[in-house]
C-alpha cells in the first residue's frame, strides 16, 4: 500500500512539473524574435486573381495549345503529391501602369518545373500575350508558338 501512495503521489508531482514547465514555455514563446519572410509577391490578400472567366479563358487559349505542343495529357486522373503537367501561376496584378495580370507558365516533370512562358491576361480577360524572349515583347499565342517551335527546328538541325 505504502508503494502505491508513493508512485500516485511521484506521477503527480511530476504531472505538477510538466504542467507549469509547459505554461512557462507557452509563455515565453511570443517573446522569441522572428524573423520576417523576404517577399516580392504581393500579399495573397491585396492581390486580384482571375475570374473563372480568366481562368477557362487561359485554360483554352494558352494551356490546351501548349499541351497539344508538349504533348500533355490535362485529365488529372490522379492525385500526387508532386503532380506532372502544366500549371501556370498569376503574380503580378493589374495597376494603373500596367493593366495586366502576369503569369507564368511550367511545364512540371514530378516535383521539378521548367518554367515554359512569360503570359499577360488584359483586364477584361479577353486577351492573352506570350512574352517573346527574341523580340523582347508580347505577342500573340499562335504566333509565339510558330515561332518557338520554328526555333527548336533550327537547333535540332544545327545539332
Amino acid at each position: 500500500m505504502k508503494h502505491i501512495k508513493k508512485t500516485v503521489l511521484g506521477v503527480s508531482a511530476l504531472a505538477l512539473v510538466v504542467l507549469f514547465t509547459t505554461a512557462m514555455i507557452s509563455r515565453s514563446v511570443g517573446k522569441i524574435p522572428v524573423k520576417a519572410k523576404k517577399t516580392t509577391l504581393i500579399d495573397k490578400k491585396d492581390r486580384v486573381q482571375l475570374s473563372s472567366k480568366g481562368r477557362l479563358f487561359v485554360h483554352e487559349n494558352l494551356t490546351k495549345p501548349l499541351a497539344r505542343r508538349y504533348k500533355v495529357n490535362l485529365k488529372r486522373q490522379m492525385i500526387s503529391r508532386c503532380p506532372s503537367g502544366l500549371r501556370y501561376a498569376i503574380y503580378e496584378s493589374p495597376a494603373e501602369a500596367n493593366p495586366y495580370f502576369v503569369g507564368k507558365m511550367r511545364l512540371y516533370s514530378g516535383c521539378r518545373g521548367k518554367v515554359v512562358c512569360e503570359f499577360r491576361v488584359n483586364t477584361s480577360e479577353d486577351k492573352i500575350e506570350v512574352f517573346q524572349e527574341d523580340k523582347q515583347q508580347y505577342v500573340a499565342v499562335s504566333n509565339w508558338i510558330l515561332a518557338s517551335s520554328s526555333t527548336a527546328a533550327q537547333q535540332a538541325q544545327k545539332n
